[in-house]
């Protein structure tokens, strides 16, 4: 669990620790030890050196895969707003989640994360739970994929956090996917639910835009290949699991080769985005390990 350079460093000063904590006789840790471990472990992943650095892979790559699937997300919530939904089902989701945005890109991580905590509680309070239940297994997940998104911020975005690199970029990319989303929400006769699969050209579109960028980024670092491809993954499996194995209006998409295209698009690009992060990854190791030949 812990980091590699942590753990050759400090192995023999924790093990130390763990054994005077020891009771007569006792061979494994203690549930809370190993509790203790794995929150310790979890900050070490996400911490960042200071306030100018990145900070580890890890955190770098789940603060971006995070924000990146945030403002997708709210693409969606107004393209509601474009389709002329009840105010109800965006305008407050809508302004949590652009708070949830604004604060976690300016590093103001105590009111971000004050913020994920309402919007999950939102999100979980307007959700009918006894009806979920009564449907598939993977409905369940799907319902729970934003609150799990909005936990992981949480532990993600700590205190001492800086500001994420690129904050205008970020900004722009909110603004034109909002106005595509908004645009496309006008064209649509009719919408069932939350997902992709009433505006399959304009998302295959971005998927494929996105898969894009993975690639050109994907020789200097693989943070960007694997933030991208971890954000496109919940809204693919949005429409794989239900269109492969429940029943339901996605069904309604064999209908249409062209939009069955789109969604094979989509895929497409997801798959391609995650084999670029493994390659990207793969090939960092290979830079950064030294060879073990030449090392004294």
């Amino acid at each position: 669990m812990l980091p590699r350079g942590y753990r050759a460093e400090h192995s023999d000063e924790m093990l130390a620790v763990l054994m005077d904590g020891a009771a007569p006789g006792q061979r494994r840790p203690k549930p809370r030890e190993v509790l203790s471990l794995a929150t310790f472990a979890l900050r070490l992943r996400f911490m960042v050196g200071g306030p100018r650095e990145s900070g580890r892979p890890v955190g770098d790559i789940a603060r971006r895969a995070i924000l990146a699937y945030l403002v997708f997300e709210f693409g969606l919530l107004m393209q509601l707003d474009g389709y002329g939904a009840r105010i109800g089902y965006w305008f407050i989701p809508g302004l949590l989640h652009l708070g949830v945005i604004i604060t976690l890109l300016r590093g103001w991580s105590w009111y971000g994360r004050a913020l994920c905590i309402a919007y999950a509680g939102y999100i979980i309070h307007n959700t009918e739970w006894h009806w979920v239940f009564r449907e598939p297994w993977w409905y369940a997940i799907l319902s729970s994929r934003d609150v799990l998104v909005l936990v992981a911020a949480t532990v993600a975005f700590h205190r001492g956090t800086p500001r994420m690199a690129g904050t205008s970029r970020w900004f722009s990319a909110l603004v034109v996917l909002t106005v595509l989303f908004w645009i496309r929400g006008k064209t649509v006769d009719h919408m069932w639910g939350f997902d992709i699969t009433h505006t399959p050209a304009l998302s295959a579109f971005i998927y494929a835009a996105t898969a894009i960028v993975a690639l050109q980024q994907a020789k200097s670092s693989p943070v960007w290949p694997s933030a991208l491809s971890l954000a496109g993954l919940p809204a693919v499996a949005g429409i794989v699991l239900p269109y492969l194995i429940g029943p339901g209006p996605f069904h309604a998409l064999s209908d249409s080769p062209r939009d069955t295209f789109y969604v094979e698009v989509v895929i497409g690009a997801e798959f391609v985005m995650m084999a670029t992060a493994l390659a990207a990854f793969l090939l960092h190791q290979r830079r950064t390990v030294p060879d073990r030949r030449n090392v004294a």
